[in-house]
């Protein structure tokens, strides 16, 4: 059998043995398919196509030792280590995702920065699954002056940034005939 790692497209189909890989494409990128599908539904997705090196560090690598790279991915520009794939380092600033903030429902975890498969961005608690508490909006630790929730978040409106209680039972939450 193949190195799988080394297929390409026109190879035959390593699990079939009767089909060629083929390219195909998703709204997440390309892979490499076998011909006979749906008969065969062998895929193998291609890690590294859509990342560029934009720029060699001099800085090494804090895991492995290896220099470290500017590259370009599918989620924007980020600092990574060059002896991907044996190593998955990449450097993450200290950004403001939840400032330690306590999940006020199971109060063990904390509120973290989460992005969706589709970019967007939410903050909810790091006990996930066993919690799984989320906010549209960056988390304040302020209490809500109408339910006395010990969290509120801001929410993006047409008229600026709007501070809203998470609490669905909350009377702010409710909609005004």
């Amino acid at each position: 059998m193949d190195n799988i790692e080394s297929l390409k497209e026109g190879d035959i189909c390593p699990r079939c043995k009767e089909g060629h890989l083929v390219i195909r494409n998703t709204a997440k990128g390309e892979f490499l398919g076998c011909s006979n599908f749906p008969d065969c539904d062998f895929i193998q997705h291609n890690t590294n196509q859509s990342v560029i090196v934009l720029k060699q560090l001099k800085t090494p690598c804090p895991l492995c030792s290896q220099t470290l790279e500017i590259k370009l991915g599918r989620f924007g520009i980020y600092i990574g280590c060059s002896n991907y794939p044996l190593c998955h380092y990449n450097y993450k600033e200290d950004d403001d995702s939840g400032h330690n903030i306590l999940c006020p429902i199971c109060k063990k975890g904390s509120i973290v920065k989460r992005r969706t498969a589709k970019g967007r961005i939410f903050y909810a608690c790091d006990n996930f699954p066993a919690c799984k508490f989320s906010l549209q909006g960056k988390p304040i630790e302020k209490e809500c002056p109408i339910c006395n929730f010990p969290l509120m978040f801001l929410k993006k409106t047409a008229k600026g940034e709007k501070e809203m209680c998470p609490n669905t039972m909350c009377k702010s939450r409710q909609r005004k005939k």
